[in-house]
């Protein structure tokens, strides 16, 4: 399995899960560095959750007939979907905001609750918080970020 990371610190916990390949995107191209990796084939699948130029970047790492996922835009900006239609491979979209405006009560309830029980059974982590608070200061917490007092991930959680 390759990984691509922008910063080093992730590097460590996907190895711990599995990585045998990491491609650091700051210091080296990733499609010459997938290519050496794969010796010029590349890969079967490739799932991409950034999107913009770095989601495009990646689909061209795919191998004819491979498979391309895009789970989301965290860049906030589409791929060239001009040029990736173009490409021998086969291509998925999931946005969470499509599916929570499509998806019935009873499909999220479910998928809530599959998600709850690979916590709890251990077999899906999800990473920490930059800070937990209870959701009595959620306005506290909006004028934070405004403001740039705090950054991160911010968990709100119900007494």
């Amino acid at each position: 399995m390759i990984a691509v990371v922008r910063h080093q610190q992730a590097a460590k916990e996907l190895v711990d899960l599995g990585t045998t390949d990491m491609i650091n995107s700051s210091d080296e191209d990733v499609s010459v560095a997938v290519k050496k990796i794969t010796n010029g084939t590349g890969v079967d699948y490739a799932i991409d959750s950034i999107g913009g130029e770095h989601g495009t970047t990646l689909a061209t790492c795919v191998k004819n007939n491979g498979h391309f996922f895009l789970l989301g835009l965290l860049s906030g900006k589409q791929i060239d979907w001009s040029y990736v239609a173009a490409l021998p491979i086969s291509t998925k979209i999931f946005h969470l905001r499509h599916w929570l405006d499509e998806a019935t009560y009873s499909q999220k309830e479910l998928a809530f609750q599959q998600l709850f029980d690979l916590v709890l059974s251990h077999q899906l982590h999800i990473s920490s918080f930059g800070r937990v608070s209870s959701y009595k200061s959620f306005k506290t917490v909006l004028q934070e970020i405004e403001t740039k007092q705090v950054s991160g991930k911010q968990c709100l959680v119900f007494d």
